[in-house]
Formats: C-alpha cells, sequence, structure tokens
C-alpha cells in the first residue's frame, strides 16, 4: 500500500541508492528489476555504437527494449503478448517508410535489403507458419506457439526475410542446444521458444548482412 515515490523509482539509481530494499518495509527488491534496467541500457548503448545516432539507432534501440519484456514474459508465463508484438510490427511498418523515404537500404553497405524484401517477408511468413501449422497437425503436439507467430510477422517487417530466416536459423540451433546440454537440470516439457527467438534475431539485427555475404563467399 505504499506510494512509490518518484525518486525511489529511477532506473538504477534509485536500486543502488535503497540498497536492494523497499524504503518502507526494507521487503528486498527483486534483483531482476535492477538487471532489466541495465539491459535496458546497455542494449541502447550497443545500438547508438553500431549504428551512430540515426534513424536506425533510434528504432533498434526500441525493438531491443521490447525484446527485452518479450524474453523474460515468455521465459516466465509462456507467452508472448500481442501488445508486444504488435508494438514490434508497427515498428516493422515505420521501417519500411524509412527505408522507402530517406532510401535506408540495408545495415550493411555491400548487402541491401530494401521495402520490397520486407514485403517479401509477409510471404515467407506466411509459408513458416503453414509449415510449422502441418508440422503441428502431423505429429499432434504443438511445435511453437501462437505468440511466436506472431512474432514472424512483424519481425520480417522489420529486417527483411533473409534475416528473419537467419534469425530462425540461429534460434534453432541455440534452443536446441541449450535444451539438450541442460535437460535434467531445466526439465520442462514446454520450451518457451521466445527467448531464443529474441537472441537469434538480435544476432542476426547486428551480424546478419555480415554473416550472409560471408556464407555467399564460401561458394565465389
Amino acid at each position: 500500500g505504499y506510494k512509490i515515490k518518484w525518486y525511489e523509482n529511477i532506473p538504477i539509481f534509485s536500486y543502488l541508492f535503497l540498497r536492494g530494499r523497499c524504503h518502507h518495509c526494507q521487503e528486498k527488491i527483486n534483483i531482476r528489476y535492477v538487471i532489466v534496467e541495465v539491459l535496458g541500457l546497455l542494449v541502447a548503448i550497443v545500438s547508438l555504437i553500431r549504428f551512430d545516432l540515426s534513424y536506425t539507432s533510434i528504432i533498434v534501440t526500441l525493438l531491443l527494449e521490447i525484446f527485452i519484456a518479450i524474453f523474460f514474459i515468455d521465459k516466465d508465463e509462456l507467452i508472448i503478448p500481442d501488445s508486444l508484438n504488435i508494438a514490434v510490427a508497427v515498428l516493422g511498418l515505420f521501417s519500411i517508410i524509412m527505408v522507402y523515404i530517406f532510401d535506408i537500404t540495408s545495415l550493411n553497405h555491400e548487402y541491401t535489403i530494401d521495402y520490397s524484401d520486407k514485403f517479401l517477408s509477409l510471404l515467407v511468413n506466411i509459408i513458416i507458419i503453414g509449415i510449422f501449422y502441418i508440422i503441428q497437425k502431423i505429429i499432434r503436439k504443438p511445435v511453437i506457439g501462437g505468440g511466436d507467430l506472431k512474432l514472424f510477422l512483424g519481425i520480417g517487417l522489420f529486417m527483411g526475410w533473409q534475416l528473419e530466416i537467419l534469425g530462425l536459423v540461429i534460434a534453432c540451433i541455440i534452443g536446441a542446444g541449450v535444451e539438450l546440454i541442460f535437460s535434467k537440470k531445466l526439465n520442462r516439457k514446454i520450451v518457451p521458444f521466445g527467448p531464443y527467438l529474441v537472441i537469434g534475431f538480435t544476432i542476426s539485427l547486428f551480424f546478419g548482412p555480415d554473416l550472409i555475404l560471408w556464407y555467399l563467399h564460401l561458394f565465389q
């Protein structure tokens, strides 16, 4: 019932000032709060370093802040809220406008991704969703959650089909590795795929064009 004062709710600094405890009742504040706040700061810094101060760095930062929320919510609740998927889709549409109006065509000078690639991602996503749907019908078990599939639609508009597929592949590899190695310790029947998608899409967003170029050069 205690009303938190504004200076008790400043990210990171208030946690340190209060020494991790509520000022009123001295109950411990979950360390996760400050972890999320630190991550929020770090993704902004990394985006600025990678993309400089630009339209791209701003919307990438916003996307990664949403990714942080998706990571922890899906890990705990096994669900990705529609509100977060809608936010990703809105950012995706905004990124298309940026590409079209400001001629921001790529995250790499050699490998370009234009607005047609982003629209083509809609078709790719329909195919991906269809594949997972067929697999689930065949094995009669859920392979991937509805929230994960909805995330594909928004992230494809943001990244384009090339980086989206790469991010999905990376997510599957990391997810399979972690679940196999720590299967006994984790001991869970349902695997939250959202955190792995967040990691995969983030890697693809920052390093995807370079990884794609490296792969293509192998055949030259």
